[in-house]
């Protein structure tokens, strides 16, 4: 989003297209272009991923354990959670370990500028809405280049142009978890160089 502003009278006003915009919005607008924001990530990968009914409790308890790792933005407020849920429950249970990478995938998922990550039949697709000359960019800094694939999307996508498909035949999610995981922060390195 382009702004630009017009001196008149000695007063400075400032315009997001033809509309006038106030100075705490620009200000807003700036620097979320300079922390360079994404939307949230969203991960839909078929993995038995939950907190076990017995381990938590009550209902209410287990929403609001649902609640805090949604809130979790950053890995230390991650492991802090987890770290409470270890002492408190001993040994986490593997849906527990499942959620948690769920969760640390989106965070890092969210930071190199993926909007979606879905498994399907064919492979993991990863959506962006970045142009095929940063995509290939990308591709060519990276280590797993040779599990990636780029297709065109149809037009009536609204996930982007592009999307990079990534081949998971023969991993278990553990493997998955792991080079998603060095594929995300690879991007982000990428991302950080050209900001």
């Amino acid at each position: 989003s382009f702004i630009k502003s017009i001196v008149q009278n000695g007063d400075v006003m400032l315009f997001k297209g033809s509309n006038r915009i106030g100075l705490d919005e620009t200000i807003k607008e700036l620097q979320d272009i300079k922390e360079h924001k994404y939307k949230s990530s969203t991960i839909d990968i078929n993995i038995t991923a939950y907190i076990p009914d017995k381990w938590v409790g009550s209902k209410e308890q287990k929403i609001l354990e649902y609640k805090r790792l949604s809130d979790a933005k950053t890995d230390g407020e991650l492991d802090e959670i987890i770290a409470g849920w270890k002492d408190r429950f001993s040994k986490l249970e593997e849906p527990v370990e499942n959620l948690i990478k769920l969760v640390r995938l989106k965070m890092l998922a969210t930071n190199a500028g993926i909007t979606s990550v879905r498994e399907t039949d064919n492979g993991i697709r990863l959506y962006s809405p970045y142009s095929e000359a940063e995509l290939r960019l990308i591709l060519r800094r990276i280590k797993s280049k040779n599990l990636i694939k780029l297709v065109k999307l149809p037009k009536v996508c609204n996930d982007g142009d592009y999307v990079m498909i990534f081949n998971n035949s023969h991993l278990n999610f553990n493997e998955i978890f792991n080079m998603l995981s060095d594929l995300f922060y690879d991007i982000s390195g990428v991302i950080s160089e050209y900001k």
